[in-house]
């Protein structure tokens, strides 16, 4: 059976199967490390909470560049676009829309705020290549707070979310 045959909730079966697995044998080696990480990276991140938050409990695991070093993997829906004014200030954001007159940026992905640019005033127009999540950052997290981070970030920081609940 095919990964795209399954639902989402034998996806989550079928990780948890993994994880454990990874627990009581230990990490695999180099070879059966690409393997997996060619079958998970792909689906990172999942549409679903629960999902998501064993698909990168594995990535994590497994060291997986996607989560490790996140600039190196920009999800396109997450590039910053910079943009240089003809008065020489600077607005960048996701990019929420365009049209022929104008740009509206998201300077803050947990914000609703938005700004809105008109292309006449725009003297350069850049896409970042950096991740807006910092480099190393987990690095110093332990999985659980990588977790906590994660169900933050999915939820827009309300504690009221399906995220937080156990």
């Amino acid at each position: 059976m095919a990964w795209s045959d399954l639902d989402d909730d034998q996806r989550l079966a079928a990780m948890r199967v993994l994880s454990v697995s990874l627990a009581r044998n230990g990490d695999p080696d180099e070879g059966r490390r690409a393997e997996l990480l060619a079958w998970m990276e792909p689906h990172y991140p999942a549409p679903r909470f629960p999902l998501n938050q064993e698909l990168c409990r594995l990535l994590v695991r497994l060291k997986s560049p996607i989560v490790l070093d996140p600039s190196k993997f920009v999800d396109e829906k997450y590039r910053f676009i910079a943009l240089t004014l003809s008065d020489g200030s600077q607005a960048a954001g996701s990019l929420e829309s365009e049209d022929d007159e104008r740009i509206v940026l998201k300077p803050n992905p947990l914000a609703a705020e938005t700004v809105e640019i008109g292309k006449s005033q725009v003297a350069r127009r850049e896409i970042s290549t950096v991740s807006p999540m910092p480099g190393g950052l987990l690095n110093a997290l332990k999985e659980e707070q990588v977790l906590d981070l994660l169900a933050f970030i999915e939820s827009g920081g309300n504690p009221q979310a399906a995220n937080f609940q156990p």
